[in-house]
């Protein structure tokens, strides 16, 4: 849509030219409805030019020329208001579609409008006349909604499905799953029994921290500001165990020392 402003004298400041390029574009929809509280609630989900035969989009309800007389003649006039001292309100909505001018007493200049903006906006009002025009008999019939019917030139009988969703998973994905499920059950099976078979409390989190505070265990000076990992490495030929030891009285005691120095906490509850 192109929009020149011939020149303008006193007359005819507010006179705009607007040079229209119509088409008529034909879509296929798929429209979702819904029932709530006894209402039906329907919304566009998808939609595309038609991929049916129709005819070309250079001809539109326009191109007749009776058609286009009753629409140049009527559309102006559609709100019932005299023209003469009065700022008809599809000026308003071509300038702003909330109608903030018009509450708010504002009048509306032609050469206020958004060229950018306006083609839309036209074809909106547009549509809509065009539309409102054919089913005026339909909209203001007070039967029943059962009772309405358009006519085949206003809309097409759709085919009616149930949306039905199908997930596809992969038999790699399931083995996976499954795979995964088993390792995780056997792991938390097995835990179960080792901790059962464990006689002693759970040290091996704390095996660096352990020798490095055990008496019983002679560490090199030099590992003395060693982290945990640094320790471990620095020590991992060492063969340690957890179990009995005696002190100095022969007592023994539950403590972390050399593998050959160190009772096996089993062996010595069996003895007992």
């Amino acid at each position: 849509m192109a929009l020149a402003q011939p020149q303008i004298t006193k007359k005819n400041r507010d006179n705009l030219e607007i040079s229209c390029d119509i088409t008529q574009k034909y879509v296929e929809s798929r429209v979702s409805c819904s029932f709530l509280a006894g209402q039906r609630s329907c919304r566009v989900i998808e939609q595309r030019l038609s991929q049916k035969t129709h005819a070309p989009e250079q001809i539109t309800q326009l191109s007749f020329p009776r058609s286009f007389d009753f629409f140049a003649g009527e559309m102006p006039v559609a709100t019932g208001r005299d023209m003469t001292g009065f700022i008809d309100p599809t000026l308003y909505y071509l300038k702003d579609p909330t109608y903030e001018n018009i509450s708010s007493g504002t009048a509306v200049l032609m050469d206020e409008l958004d060229t950018s903006k306006v083609g839309a906006r036209f074809g909106q009002l547009l549509n809509t006349y065009l539309t409102l025009s054919q089913v005026s008999s339909t909209i203001a019939n007070t039967s029943a909604e059962a009772d309405a019917v358009f006519q085949p030139n206003i809309t097409f009988i759709g085919e009616s499905s149930t949306l039905l969703e199908t997930y596809v998973i992969s038999k790699l994905w399931i083995s996976l799953c499954l795979l995964s499920a088993v390792v995780l059950l056997a792991g938390g099976i097995l835990s179960v029994v080792f901790i059962h078979l464990t006689h002693g409390p759970e040290i091996l989190g704390y095996v660096s921290t352990t020798i490095r505070n055990s008496k019983y265990i002679d560490l090199p000076s030099s590992t003395t500001w060693l982290d945990g990992s640094e320790l471990t490495n620095e020590l991992k030929k060492l063969r340690i165990r957890y179990g009995f030891i005696r002190d100095e009285s022969r007592q023994p005691i539950m403590a972390v020392g050399h593998e050959e120095e160190t009772a096996r906490i089993k062996d010595v509850l069996a003895r007992k």
